[in-house]
């Protein structure tokens, strides 16, 4: 019988060949990229030689972000796949980048390794959200830094069913992609994850402060989702018209 993590693994790696085509996955824009650095920068607000972790990196976007910014920067993902495209980005780019498959809910690091860690949409592809949050504070220094990138994505209210469906037909039809060839493996492996439509910052942050951090913060990366609408496709801004996405950061006590 194959496990959650089987599932979820084999899921991604299906994904692998088409993920970064997605609007969000990718930047589509120097501005875009720029303002995204930016948020990353205000955020962590550590030394360039500090050591990031980017949990769940998938095909390397916050990852190769980070090391063009100047930081130490290692990643890992349960997907295989997901990673030889991360591999092979930051070699086209020429950037020294330590991938490995990894557990985000068990880190393969000893205590203490790295001065932050940051994740993107990674809590709601998680079994047990709460353990990779201890997990990571395990991982990190005295007054490291964890900064995860989340949203509220989804409900199964009429309205975002609508919106959803004209922007997958939208998808259809433009861009000749069918984004329905995934979802009933999809929706098999949502349903039995606790933050599956996502997680509102409020939860994020108790989730924090009860598992060793403080001096929490929230940044709703507003610069960042204006930058992105200017250069997403009419379908994307139907599906994410009333989705909301929020950085939460947060110290090692």
């Amino acid at each position: 019988m194959v496990n959650l993590k089987e599932e979820i693994r084999t899921y991604w790696d299906s994904r692998h060949n088409e993920y970064d085509k997605s609007p969000g996955h990718n930047t589509r824009s120097d501005e875009e990229k720029e303002v995204w650095i930016n948020a990353l920068k205000r955020n962590l607000n550590l030394d360039k030689n500090s050591k990031i972790l980017d949990v769940g990196t998938g095909t390397g976007f916050l990852s190769l972000l980070l090391a063009e910014s100047g930081y130490k920067v290692a990643g890992i993902d349960l997907s295989e796949k997901m990673l030889s495209k991360a591999i092979e980005k930051s070699e086209s780019n020429r950037l020294d980048i330590e991938f490995q498959v990894g557990d985000a809910e068990n880190p393969p690091f000893e205590d203490e390794s790295f001065d932050a860690i940051v994740s993107r949409h990674v809590l709601w592809t998680l079994p047990n959200p709460e353990n990779a949050i201890r997990e990571w504070h395990r991982i990190l220094k005295p007054r490291g830094k964890v900064i995860i990138i989340d949203g509220e994505w989804s409900s199964d209210s009429i309205s975002s069913k609508l919106r959803r469906f004209a922007g997958y037909s939208t998808m259809f039809i433009t861009e000749r992609r069918n984004p329905w060839k995934w979802q009933n493996h999809h929706n098999k492996i949502k349903n039995k994850l606790p933050f599956n439509g996502g997680t509102p910052p409020t939860k994020v942050e108790s989730l924090l402060y009860e598992n060793g951090y403080s001096n929490v913060w929230i940044d709703n990366l507003s610069d960042l989702i204006e930058a992105e609408k200017k250069n997403a496709p009419f379908y994307y801004r139907i599906m994410h018209s009333k989705k909301s996405r929020y950085l939460i950061g947060g110290e090692k006590r």
